[in-house]
């Protein structure tokens, strides 16, 4: 006859096996007894616990623990606890369960024993839970320190690393010093792979390393890197659409050697990353910086290469909606939205696609009411929360659209987005003392967003303040030289305004023709560079170049103006005829894209 002893490791072995084949009515009807036979071995309380944890008889496994007493005669049994009070809503209670002094104490017992290779410490498991709980009370800055704590504690915690990123809890000189604090973390876990992945996701510009090991085999990298002329004013997800063109190189060929060279040298074959090239997650990555830099077409590429090896991948779905929306793909966003919405009803992501689709075919009163659906099933879904400001400002509405940005100001702290849009509306109906206040609060959270750069420019601008113009379009137009030449018209175009108002007709002249070189059909980009030579005396200039804009736009009633202006002038000094051309405006008009020159007045 067995013994005792064999007959309880016969219980174990069923009840193990019954949780690992998720049979777990059956693993609880064995661990219950087992408790019983073991007299409430902490093991086996432990498997009970983790049986009804499963089921979610939270109540129940909270009233096991407390049985047996062991709510909090271990770090494990503690964690147990907490979590079950979190489930129960029972917050305040988790809280004290999670105190310093407990926390203290894990710390100690961790230090003391050392941490089991393989394992999430127990310390970093029980900061988030206490971030989460803080998240849940909306006390932003205890969970972002609660997480970033996890991440102390163990950085192979990427769920705490997940929470801050994804929820915009820390601004981005706080992302860079919590990079560099677990810079020795990461080296010590021995895996590249997760070192490069870290730095991509809390350092956006390192997602061109993976961004570029992945196009660099494209032939058509070029033409992927290219982006679209239409520029708005935030893109869907709240990105800067004003930027600045990736490097030039003379040699593309060296240009493409100088990528690889930096890919390899940080993902190199140690690191893993060639290998991991096709893993979703390393693709997203990549995705999200391109989409952040302005390369609207390789985003799309590699957010769909996505989707084509894990069509039930939904983190890249924000971005490769907005690309969709930034390439106008109104019939793939139609396709995209109704198969998501089939699919998956009740997530916040399929609502914010319709949403986006509706607001890129101009309905935008469909748009606030799916993004308003999208930010019901998901209160801190911060795309649809933007979409949602977005779609009242496009038809004029300040206070419902601020009404909106400060939501998502309160719920993301982290993000520069809401204090921007609410900075531009007030900049849009001309409370420059208060958009002045917002934009500087966007700027202390993200100093280098070239659109932020760029508003600070118009702002100052419209103050009289030319100078200080000039030197934030520069700004953009010189020192952000990883973003996309698409979005860098508008600060280009507007460096020729603020010359022009400085008198100094030479520069503006040339970053006019730098305007036209990377979007030659805006008509008014034609008028301020005709409008110029015409103020410097150069009326044959003038005059073509303002024949060049009626062909694109033939009832700019201020265009019609100066070229009557000018010819009078011309002909009250005959000798400005030679060399004058005169040509009827064309009858084709080109479709342009939106640009915030619109803003800026043309008058001297």
């Amino acid at each position: 006859m067995a013994s005792n002893s064999d007959h309880l490791e016969r219980l174990r072995a069923i009840v193990q096996d019954s949780l690992g084949k998720h049979l777990y009515e059956n693993a609880i009807f064995f661990a219950d007894k087992l408790v019983t036979l073991s007299n409430n071995e902490p093991d086996d309380v432990y498997r009970l616990v983790q049986a009804y944890m499963y089921t979610k008889q939270h109540r129940r496994a909270l009233h096991v623990l407390h049985r047996t007493q062991q709510a909090t005669a271990s770090s494990r049994f503690r964690y147990l606890t907490a979590k079950c009070l979190a489930e129960c809503l029972e917050l305040d209670e988790c809280l004290a369960t999670l105190d310093e002094a407990a926390l203290q104490a894990v710390s100690e017992e961790t230090a003391r024993d050392g941490g089991d290779d393989g394992q999430v410490r127990m310390l970093a498991a029980m900061q988030l839970l206490k971030g989460s709980v803080y998240e849940s009370q909306e006390n932003w800055p205890l969970a972002a320190r609660c997480y970033m704590a996890a991440l102390h504690a163990d950085a192979l915690c990427y769920e705490a690393l997940n929470r801050i990123v994804s929820n915009h809890m820390i601004s981005t000189t706080e992302q860079r010093a919590l990079l560099e604090s677990l810079e020795p973390k990461l080296q010590a876990v021995d895996a590249e792979w997760l070192r490069v992945y870290y730095r991509c996701k809390l350092e956006p510009d390192e997602g061109r390393v993976l961004a570029d090991k992945y196009l660099a085999d494209e032939e058509d990298e070029e033409i992927a890197r290219s982006g679209l002329g239409a520029s708005g004013l935030v893109g869907a997800l709240g990105v800067g659409a004003f930027g600045l063109t990736a490097p030039q190189h003379a040699d593309e060929a060296s240009a493409r050697a100088a990528a690889d060279a930096v890919a390899e040298g940080l993902c190199g074959e140690r690191a893993g990353i060639l290998e991991l090239r096709e893993n979703v997650d390393m693709l997203t990555a990549a995705a999200e910086y391109e989409y952040a830099h302005g390369h609207y077409r390789a985003c799309y590429k590699l957010s769909s290469r996505v989707l084509s090896k894990d069509p039930f991948q939904q983190h890249v779905l924000p971005v490769h909606v907005c690309s969709m929306v930034r390439l106008d793909l109104r019939s793939e966003l139609f396709s995209l939205a109704h198969q998501l919405v089939e699919e998956y009803p009740s997530t916040a992501v399929s609502w914010y696609a319709v949403g986006c689709y509706y607001h890129l075919i101009g309905d935008f009163e469909n748009a606030r009411r799916y993004f308003s659906k999208a930010t019901t099933l998901n209160h801190r879904f911060v795309p649809a929360w933007v979409g949602f400001g977005h779609a009242f400002a496009a038809q004029d509405e300040s206070d419902q659209a601020m009404a909106a940005y400060r939501t998502a100001s309160r719920l993301f702290p982290g993000s520069h987005i809401p204090w921007l849009g609410i900075g531009m509306e007030y900049l849009r109906t001309n409370h420059l003392h208060l958009a002045l206040q917002y934009i500087r609060q966007a700027q202390e959270i993200c100093p280098t967003d070239p659109l932020v750069l760029h508003e600070l420019g118009v702002l100052h601008f419209h103050e009289g303040e030319y100078e200080a113009a000039v030197s934030f379009f520069l700004r953009v137009a010189e020192g952000c030289n990883e973003y996309d030449e698409a979005v860098r018209e508008p600060s280009v175009f507007n460096l020729g305004h603020a010359y022009r108002k400085l008198r100094d007709f030479s520069n503006a002249a040339k970053w006019y023709r730098a305007a036209l070189s990377i979007n030659p059909r805006v008509a008014s980009t034609y008028s301020a560079l005709g409008f110029t030579l015409h103020l410097s005396g150069n009326l044959d200039g003038a005059i073509e170049l303002y024949h060049q804009s009626l062909s694109l736009k033939p009832d700019d009633t201020f265009t019609c103006e100066m070229l009557s202006e000018a010819l009078q002038n011309t002909l009250e000094d005959p000798t400005n005829l030679d060399g004058v051309t005169f040509a009827m405006p064309g009858s084709s008009r080109a479709a342009v894209g939106a640009s915030s020159s619109a803003a800026m007045d043309v008058g001297a």
